[in-house]
């Protein structure tokens, strides 16, 4: 492994530690990637912080590249990017 992917599988890790702690005080942004790595704009999701919140975005929107922000007030406190794999088949939400 070498240090870029490194940095980027902590970014990773910091970004799932902070959606599992769901800080009502943050803000949540979700961007596509497009295929030659620029953000389409604007953001397609905004919502606070929660555990789920990638699964969501899997089931919802389908796999693809994603670039996740996390901001409390005007200052952005995790950023990750990263591909999400397709939903599966027969997915079924827990509790049901």
């Amino acid at each position: 492994m070498n240090l870029e992917s490194g940095l980027a599988l902590d970014a990773v890790d910091r970004l799932f530690a902070m959606l599992d702690a769901a800080e009502e005080d943050c803000v949540v942004y979700v961007y596509q990637v497009a295929p030659d790595g620029t953000l389409r704009k604007p953001y397609f999701l905004k919502c606070p912080p929660a555990p789920d919140l990638v699964s969501y975005v899997q089931r919802r929107f389908g796999a693809g590249e994603y670039k996740f922000i996390i901001r409390r007030g005007r200052t952005m406190v995790c950023a990750a990017q990263f591909e999400v794999g397709p939903a599966p088949r027969f997915w079924q939400s827990p509790g049901r």
